[in-house]
């Protein structure tokens, strides 16, 4: 039996960013291991880039989830009575959430396999020898900085979801609404 969304611990957005942080360190050693030195990208199987897009996709379901069911929770309490079922709303909220950590992981692991690739062979154009071995490539592209990017899209997206997942059961249910998107002044500017 699937869990459910309360079932999920939260996750804080902190730990989100270190566990996906994480995640890639164990990743970009081990094909850092598998290409070798200098790197040789033929020997990383088809099936190697599908299992890490597994393991991305798995954890970040588990991530988003995590940050993104509290929040869901504080939605469905501000729903009067009978508005909305929260099965329902629960069950198109964990659909949006596989959809999306199926698309960003996908779109991540893609990215990285055409980085890596694109600067092995960059390197071996040169025609200079290898000064950046497939670790030191591999940190350039499995970074912290990338990780927090994914981090903020992810972490936007599963908030987004839950407000959509209420969104929908309501517009099925026929309950007219409309969403009013309200932002937090930025610290930056006037907006």
């Amino acid at each position: 039996m699937p869990a459910t969304v309360s079932e999920i611990k939260r996750i804080a957005p902190e730990r989100f960013m270190t566990k996906l942080s994480s995640l890639w360190a164990h990743q970009r050693a081990e094909l850092a291991q598998i290409v070798g030195d200098p790197p040789d990208l033929d020997r990383v199987q088809p099936e190697d880039w599908a299992r890490w897009k597994k393991e991305q996709e798995a954890a970040l379901l588990i991530l988003m989830v995590g940050v993104s069911s509290q929040y869901l929770q504080q939605l469905m309490d501000q729903m009067p009575d009978q508005t909305v079922d929260p099965d329902a709303v629960e069950r198109e909220f964990l659909r949006e959430m596989r959809r999306r950590s199926r698309s960003a992981s996908r779109h991540v692991m893609r990215t990285t396999r055409d980085r890596f690739e694109q600067a092995v062979r960059d390197q071996r154009r040169s025609g200079e020898p290898a000064e950046q071995t497939a670790r030191q490539i591999l940190r350039e592209i499995l970074n912290r900085s990338r990780s927090a990017t994914v981090t903020r899209t992810e972490l936007t997206a599963a908030r987004t979801a839950a407000v959509f997942a209420v969104s929908t059961i309501q517009a099925e249910r026929g309950i007219d609404h409309q969403l009013i998107w309200r932002m937090n002044p930025c610290d930056h500017c006037e907006v």
